[in-house]
């Protein structure tokens, strides 16, 4: 009896790890101004299943069925955050390399100490503001162009990464 308790038992772990899917996932972060690798980029998931990029850029992540049905997220502090949804099913997936790019514009530390009658002083903070916008928004309108030119390779297909939503759909691929 105990011998077929045994060998039913482990009919059941057997049959359990042949359906527990397990995926790896690997690719390479550069900085797209300098195309140089980058350490200390987080890639995951969640809070539970994040890895960082070594010096060479290089990551390796592991995930279950379930997460591989979630966003894969890429995150560096002020560069533009990258997410990656539906992802293929093989059991390995190289991303390949993908750039990240500073995305933030610095704001100016200036003070106008205008009176309240002091009407050239408010004209020269207005004009200061107005100049800061016009430089911020070409600042990224460009970033968002060179990230536009882009595009990662996956099985043979081609995708771009969506500017305004920072998302690589990998269920998109693009035309050649």
């Amino acid at each position: 009896m105990i011998k077929i308790l045994l060998v039913l038992s482990l009919v059941i772990i057997a049959f359990n790890q042949g359906h527990a899917q397990e995926y790896k996932l690997k690719g390479k972060i550069f900085l797209g101004q300098y195309f140089a690798p980058v350490g200390g980029v987080h890639v995951g998931f969640d809070s539970t299943n994040v890895t960082q990029t070594d010096l060479d850029g290089q990551f390796e992540l592991f995930a279950d069925e379930q997460q591989i049905n979630d966003t894969l997220n890429i995150f560096f502090l002020n560069h533009n955050n990258i997410r990656i949804i539906n992802l293929p099913k093989n059991r390995v997936i190289d991303l390949g390399t993908i750039p990240i790019y500073k995305y933030s514009y610095e704001i100016p530390l200036v003070h106008f100490d205008c009176g309240a009658l002091d009407f050239d002083c408010k004209k020269k903070r207005k004009k200061f503001w107005e100049k800061y916008e016009k430089e911020r928004a070409a600042y990224y309108d460009r970033v968002d162009t060179i990230i536009g030119y882009f595009k990662l390779s996956l099985n043979g297909k081609f995708y771009t990464i969506d500017t305004y939503s920072q998302i690589i759909d990998l269920a998109k691929p693009i035309q050649n």
